[in-house]
């Protein structure tokens, strides 16, 4: 599952025509991540039944031509388990004392967004 995807709308998300996937993956921290290192639970975020997590992070999407000024959504993956060289049920066993360990990926619901037809750049330093 691509970590993020852009549509024009979430008729087209839904039927899996997207203007733009992109496949790399960032972690809990907002860092890219390697996907064979070692599980770290400080990579990890524990949620009781019912209860929900949110985490505020810039996103920057790249340049790209198919994307011209106009509505459109994007969707997030979170890839919960991102460990190649390691057995989800091995860690799950280990952190059993944490609660259940979710390794099935999610993905968010539609989210809109404009791209402007005259953007404001900020000068950076």
């Amino acid at each position: 599952m691509p970590p993020y995807k852009i549509s024009l709308n979430a008729q087209l998300a839904a039927a899996g025509k997207h203007e733009i996937v992109v496949h790399y993956f960032y972690g809990i921290s907002g860092e890219l991540m390697a996907l064979d290192s070692t599980p770290d639970i400080s990579q990890f975020v524990s949620v009781k039944s019912g209860d929900s997590y949110s985490a505020e992070r810039d996103f920057v999407i790249l340049p790209d031509k198919k994307l011209r000024p106009g509505s459109y959504v994007l969707q997030f993956s979170v890839l919960t388990w991102h460990y190649a060289a390691a057995s989800n049920i091995e860690w799950r066993e280990k952190w059993h004392d944490k609660g259940y360990l979710w390794t099935n990926s999610l993905m968010s619901q539609p989210m809109p967004f404009i791209i402007d037809k005259d953007p404001k750049f900020a000068q950076c330093s």
